[in-house]
């Protein structure tokens, strides 16, 4: 069994940075002040007069790190071990309009265990993270998560972003081409949401080739310009 945390990971602010709130109870107002996100479900800020206060995702419907903006979000699922179901957690925003598209970083910690010879062994604990997606007229998350786990093979994933790219077969023919990934989800809803055609980045033969073209090109002018 797997004894699981909802921890914040990788978001890079081990300190305080610059950042605003916006209270769930006052959405008319934004507040500045120092902030932290020290969990998944706990956000410390400072505030101009140097009071220290914590709060927990009922508490909160915006808040902005540096350039990062976060949300509150409800009841989804998310995997590691046999899967874990989230009440409410801070989540990154990272782009909206067609498809709203949120991450969520956590932990899954395993206890220790006996091995041979009674040493113990395990206990180690795993950054993991999610990509939440849901149209703006929806009221549930799709969770999405590396193919290692829920999506083995690509099949589980592809099934949970095909119902987002419906309606534009440029990005369905990608997804079953397997050239949708984890990786490039982020870019892919980014571009529908912007109504622009998404471009897959060029492989290194293809940059390098590039690069020898432009070469060769500028070589040309050059030998052109002296003669």
């Amino acid at each position: 069994m797997l004894a699981q945390s909802s921890q914040a990971q990788g978001t890079g602010f081990k300190k305080f940075a610059e950042g605003s709130y916006v209270l769930a109870d006052n959405r008319a107002v934004r507040y500045p002040g120092q902030i932290k996100l020290q969990s998944g479900s706990k956000l410390v800020i400072k505030t101009p007069d140097g009071t220290t206060v914590k709060l927990k995702p009922a508490q909160l419907y915006s808040f902005i790190i540096g350039q990062r903006q976060y949300t509150t979000a409800r009841d989804f699922r998310v995997q590691g071990g046999f899967g874990t179901d989230v009440d409410e957690a801070f989540v990154e925003q990272l782009d909206s309009g067609q498809v709203m598209l949120m991450r969520y970083d956590y932990t899954v910690g395993s206890p220790m265990m006996m091995g041979a010879g009674g040493a113990m062994t395990g206990g180690g604990v795993s950054a993991m993270s999610a990509y939440l997606l849901r149209r703006p007229t929806d009221s549930t998350y799709v969770s999405v998560q590396p193919a290692f786990y829920s999506f083995a093979g690509g099949n589980r994933f592809r099934d949970a972003v095909r119902p987002f790219l419906a309606g534009h077969p440029d990005l369905l023919k990608l997804l079953d081409e397997k050239r949708i990934t984890m990786d490039n989800l982020p870019a892919v809803i980014r571009a529908l949401n912007a109504g622009k055609p998404y471009q897959l980045p060029l492989s290194h033969y293809e940059f390098m080739k590039q690069q020898a073209l432009a070469k060769q090109a500028k070589k040309a002018a050059s030998d052109s310009t002296r003669h």
